[in-house]
């Protein structure tokens, strides 16, 4: 029987390559919060995972894609994922908004997002193309967010008078600033035991605002007004 030949084009993947990934992906933060990306050493980050520099390549086709995998990691795209998986579980406009700040406060909680946050930070303050990448990301998360919440409204579960758009930042522009007031790579458990907090009572707040009871509350007020006219 013979065998089969592998592409030309596909890079040989030794056994255990997803832990030596993982180990490469986990280095590269840490070399990258000290040196930012111009700063990462293909030959220095193989030095401390402990494998060949040639060993790289069966993991990575290049230093660009490394970098685009820790921005992906940690930037919009991840994020994306959240907030895929949380429109996924949910039903109902009420758990969605409870599901999705809960989890991305959770997502961003973790230790190598923080460390991560900071580079990210420090690259866009460094390179405009590097902060419109972000920036495009942020809008095509919240775009998405925007068409989910839009499915809400058709199925008559939430009421948003100023459109989907501006009701998406509603949701999820405060949560922005609680990651940057709470969730930083210094923050203590306290910060991030009232980081939860301060997202639950945000959806909370949310879901009063433009949830069904907010739609049902117009429409009465719709109608007493109807009423009140009719009488005059």
């Amino acid at each position: 029987m013979t065998q089969a030949s592998a592409s030309p084009d596909m890079h040989p993947v030794p056994r255990g390559a997803g832990h030596t990934r993982l180990r490469l992906v986990d280095a590269a933060c840490d070399m990258a919060a000290r040196e930012g990306f111009r700063g990462l050493s293909v030959r220095v980050l193989c030095k401390s995972v402990g494998i060949r520099e040639s060993s790289f390549y069966s993991h990575f086709e290049s230093k660009a894609e490394l970098v685009a995998t820790l921005v992906e990691q940690a930037g919009s795209g991840s994020a994306q994922r959240v907030l895929r998986e949380a429109a996924a579980e949910s039903s109902t406009i009420e758990g969605f908004a409870l599901r999705l700040t809960t989890a991305l406060v959770e997502h961003w909680a973790d230790a190598s997002q923080r460390s991560m946050r900071l580079i990210l930070e420090h690259e866009a303050g460094r390179s405009a193309e590097f902060r419109g990448q972000l920036n495009r990301g942020i809008t095509a998360f919240v775009d998405e967010l925007a068409i989910l919440l839009g499915r809400f409204e058709d199925e008559g579960q939430v009421h948003l008078p100023a459109g989907a758009w501006p009701s998406a930042w509603a949701l999820i522009a405060p949560l922005a600033a609680l990651r940057g007031c709470y969730l930083g790579l210094g923050a203590s458990q306290a910060d991030l035991e009232f980081a939860r907090t301060l997202a639950q009572q945000h959806a909370e707040l949310w879901i009063r605002s433009h949830g069904r009871h907010a739609a049902q509350g117009t429409s009465s007020a719709g109608a007493g007004t109807a009423s009140v006219g009719s009488m005059t």
